[in-house]
């Protein structure tokens, strides 16, 4: 996994191209979010859509697409066995001269010799970037010695996508998520001072702005917000398509029926998995019917989300179903998953 950008080039990605629609036409694109769905519960093909993002310099998404992943759907040793062969070895031994360089910075740092630290830090990035130890230290000396998070978050982010586990008393991940809340929030808060809409604030590229948005709009609804929600949904951070489900859910009123018919065909698999919790709850007994045929999906995601729903709200009837598909289910992981709830369930 390669780093060449310069550092000025980072932080302008990362903080000044936040304004652009996510929901891109680029089909590529749109063939990592189907192989997403298609795939879900193989790493890999999170991996992939996260290197999308990393490409573009959208280090948040990326950020949270991986997270996601890591935290919620895999265990941590196929997580990291996955991540290493996709990203490759994340423990090269830098070069003599840029370990040298960094230990005369961090000697510096001890004698609080900063403006000196800084050049030394500076000349061991530049002689080797692509050690996760030196970048993730020089995300703390930015942070905590000059108290400057601006210029401590590219270095977090590069440790991070070298090496998720990458730490200095403090996880990388850990001060990414401090530092992105905040500069999120700010970035919410100015963009409606400046006047942009709460719908254009839904369309951000920054996934934490995207989901002030979906609150705001939660609290004072309109019925505008309806379309700009089944927008929403396609976002490519997990955490705000179910948001945005849920809130639509909340809000639709009369019409949710005829959008979760509509969301049962939609061609982003995704919001076609997303519709199942609504069948489970709206659909009578035209639910398990509807819910089965999801179980025949190519998509892992979609037969994911119709297993979770009949689980969390099938009854006894949805149970049923899950024993007779767990016997023809050929995803090791999704069988799995239903064994473990099945076994769960009869505790």
């Amino acid at each position: 996994m390669k780093f060449n950008i310069s550092l000025l080039v980072i932080l302008a990605l990362v903080f000044f191209s936040n304004t652009a629609p996510i929901y891109s036409q680029d089909a590529n694109l749109a063939g990592l979010r189907k192989d997403f769905a298609l795939r879900y519960l193989q790493p890999d093909a999170h991996f992939a859509l996260a290197k999308y993002y990393l490409d573009q310099g959208n280090f948040v998404q990326a950020f949270s697409i991986l997270e996601y992943a890591r935290r919620y759907r895999f265990e941590e040793e196929e997580f990291d066995k996955s991540y290493f062969a996709f990203f490759g070895d994340p423990m090269p031994e830098p070069p003599d001269e840029a370990k040298d360089l960094f230990k005369t910075a961090s000697d510096l740092v001890t004698q609080q010799k900063y403006d000196e630290a800084e050049i030394y830090f500076r000349k061991a990035y530049a002689r080797y970037d692509k050690s996760f130890f030196i970048n993730v230290w020089i995300g703390r000396f930015y942070y905590k010695a000059k108290s400057d998070a601006t210029k401590a978050l590219p270095f977090y982010f590069q440790a991070y996508f070298l090496y998720p586990h990458a730490y200095e008393t403090e996880y990388a991940e850990s001060r990414i998520r401090t530092i992105s809340l905040v500069d999120a929030q700010d970035s919410f808060n100015n963009s409606l001072k400046n006047g942009r809409s709460l719908p254009d604030l839904a369309r951000d590229q920054n996934p934490i702005v995207v989901g002030k948005a979906i609150e705001a709009m939660a609290k004072n609804w309109k019925p505008e917000y309806l379309n700009v929600m089944l927008e929403v949904m396609s976002n490519d951070d997990s955490i705000d398509r179910w948001g945005a489900f849920v809130t639509l859910q909340r809000n639709a009123g009369p019409s949710l029926d005829k959008t979760i018919d509509e969301l049962l065909t939609d061609n982003d698999l995704r919001k076609r998995g997303l519709a199942a919790y609504s069948v489970i709850e709206r659909k009578g007994e035209k639910k398990f019917q509807i819910l089965k045929k999801m179980l025949t999906e190519q998509s892992e995601l979609v037969r994911f989300d119709a297993v979770s729903a009949l689980m969390m709200r099938g009854g006894a009837t949805g149970k049923q179903i899950l024993v007779q598909h767990q016997r023809v289910e050929k995803q090791p992981r999704l069988k799995a998953l239903i064994a473990t709830a099945l076994k769960e369930d009869k505790k």
